[in-house]
């Protein structure tokens, strides 16, 4: 089996049942979870890591590194809240934070999402208080859309366009 797509660094493939115990430490660790509503129990993560496994609306992607296939982190295309549109949202674990992955990550996957899906654009939302976060996004060339109170949070909608010929 190949990965859905590769970077320099990084290798992207579907996430399996055999990735549920490397990515628990996404859904449990409090700086991971910091602005995503708060670290879940073992069991919760477990819970939610199999729901989003047979997923039928959202895809969830599985970041290694290719040189020693460590687990990175987790993409996902789901549903937005406002069902006009896609997300494109994203963990990684903190060893590797600060090091470009989920830039080079994100850029492909913006990248094979735009070849491969019938989408004109994709969303991203984070918490205005994630600053690494939005300032990850703007790199990427999305632009803010909007922001919005939810989860008791301002969040910041973003957007990227893709250059679809009509």
């Amino acid at each position: 089996m190949k990965p859905l797509f590769t970077t320099a660094r990084c290798a992207v493939w579907p996430m399996r049942a055999d990735d549920v115990d490397a990515l628990l430490p996404l859904l449990t660790d409090t700086r991971v979870r910091a602005y995503l509503g708060g670290p879940c129990t073992a069991v919760q993560a477990y819970q939610k890591l199999n729901r989003w496994l047979n997923a039928q609306d959202a895809l969830h992607w599985v970041v290694r590194e290719t040189s020693t296939d460590a687990v990175l982190g987790l993409l996902s295309v789901s549903p937005h809240h406002d069902p006009r549109d896609m997300e494109l949202s994203y963990q990684f674990l903190p060893a590797y934070w600060g090091h470009g992955y989920a830039a080079e990550a994100l850029r492909a996957a913006l990248a094979y999402i735009e070849e491969t899906m019938p989408l004109k654009r994709i969303v991203s939302e984070t918490q205005e208080k994630n600053i690494a976060s939005c300032r990850l996004l703007e790199k990427l060339g999305y632009q803010l859309a909007s922001t919005c109170e939810r989860f008791g949070e301002t969040q910041r909608i973003y957007i990227d366009c893709f250059q679809k010929g009509e």
